[in-house]
């Protein structure tokens, strides 16, 4: 029996940071964004659409249309507004060749550039598509505790099994808020993993405890059922951590979800449905329209665009998108875990003589005994109507742990009959 702790801390690992991140903050795209939403006027955005002609809703000339108002009808633009996706339009401006002079087809950056605004009014390098600066910037921890028990062979026995819980800690890169590397700091891995291991040699024929004979009847049920093999491998893992997504970018990175209230226990299990399988009890989780929807205006009916969902728990509200021009309050990976595995791989093994030098041995193999399924994590994003859906077992990916990888856990028979001589 073998008690160990295993942990390392990795600092100055390689890594890229977007220098190109959009900015939404010093040249007042974000506070043109949250009064367009609310169903005010923006004057930045007046002054960026001055003179266009945006389809749905003129020219836009700041007092009977306005660039707000042009931004709320225009099918380019308000999907953007639907969702709290203050990046995604500051990009439009930087990058979109959709508006201009009538006739043609402007370049990226007409639209700043004909409001008298610098090129790199939203990113710092206009010219380029991205710039990444390669940097020793990231970091990682490991901590696992780790319990094995050995028996090497004697007896017809022998046995390996290992315990292994841990935990690991990375910041693994910028996405979430390039403001805030340490929102990016998120667990991984499996929190747990059982695995085990035996061979076991029945105790019967030739040198062994019964039967041991070479002659007479017992040198003939020697011949049947002698010097024969078993053994297994099993493993059981817990699930990896799942990450829970949500629609917008209201500080120019990805956004995580927001919690409307405590987390409660992890409550994720595989459930067979009649029309297919699900990790999530649907009696207890229902999604519902999103609060997001309702906050922002519904003039040129931009409430209807919005087609945001929350994730509501027991009829209490769970998480949600993020509030008006706010950063999601949860981290990008949750506490909560997906499918585990459970897994058991049998053999049994004879080998007998047949003459001096001619050996037979035969084999048989039993992948997946138990016959179950490995099923991959569920669909986590809540605005999807797959939400908590597994579309498939798993034979690769994330949750890939089956043994060979080739099989989704199905059981698989192997005969083997090998010939020495």
């Amino acid at each position: 029996l073998a008690i160990r702790y295993v942990g390392n801390h990795s600092t100055h690992l390689p890594g890229t940071f977007a220098i190109n991140s959009t900015n939404v903050f010093e040249n007042g795209f974000y506070d043109a964004f949250n009064v367009t939403a609310n169903g005010g006027n923006a004057p930045l955005f007046d002054k960026l659409l001055m003179g266009i002609n945006v389809s749905g809703s003129g020219v836009v000339n700041g007092t009977t249309i306005t660039g707000s108002q042009a931004l709320r009808a225009y099918s380019g633009t308000y999907t953007f507004l639907a969702t709290n996706a203050i990046g995604s339009l500051a990009s439009f401006f930087n990058t979109s060749q959709a508006l201009g002079p009538a006739g043609t087809t402007p370049v990226r950056g007409w639209l700043l550039a004909n409001a008298g605004l610098p090129a790199n009014y939203v990113v710092a390098n206009p010219q380029y598509s991205g710039v990444t600066d390669q940097c020793a910037c990231l970091n990682a921890s490991y901590n696992s505790g780790v319990v094995e028990l050995l028996k090497h062979f004697s007896n017809g026995l022998a046995f390996n099994g290992n315990v292994v819980w841990a935990k690991s800690m990375s910041l693994n890169g910028t996405g979430l808020n390039f403001r805030n590397w340490n929102a990016q700091r998120t667990p991984g891995g499996q929190q747990f993993t059982w695995k085990a291991s035996g061979t076991y040699e029945l105790p019967f024929g030739r040198n062994k405890k019964f039967l041991n004979a070479t002659s007479g009847i017992a040198g003939v049920v020697d011949k049947i059922i002698g010097n024969w093999q078993t053994g297994a491998l099993f493993t059981l893992n817990s699930g990896s951590y799942l990450a829970f997504t949500c629609a917008g970018n209201p500080t120019g990175g990805s956004d995580p979800c927001t919690s409307a209230t405590a987390m409660p226990k992890d409550p994720g299990k595989v459930i067979r449905t009649g029309n297919g399988v699900v990790f999530y009890n649907p009696s207890i989780f229902t999604q519902v329209k999103d609060p997001y929807c309702t906050s922002i205006t519904n003039l040129q009916s931009l409430q209807s665009r919005c087609t945001d969902l929350a994730m509501d728990y027991n009829g209490q509200l769970l998480f949600q998108n993020s509030a008006l021009g706010q950063q999601g309050t949860m981290s990008g990976t949750s506490n909560w875990k997906g499918p585990g595995l459970f897994d058991i791989d049998m053999n049994l093994l004879k080998r007998f003589t047949v003459k001096e030098k001619i050996t037979v041995e035969f084999r048989m193999d039993a992948i997946s005994i138990t016959n179950t399924p490995h099923f991959t994590n569920p669909t986590t994003s809540i605005n999807s109507t797959s939400f908590g859906r597994i579309s498939a077992p798993s034979a690769g990916g994330s949750n890939a742990f089956t043994t060979p990888n080739i099989f989704y856990g199905n059981r698989v028979y192997v005969a083997n009959l090998r010939v020495s001589f």
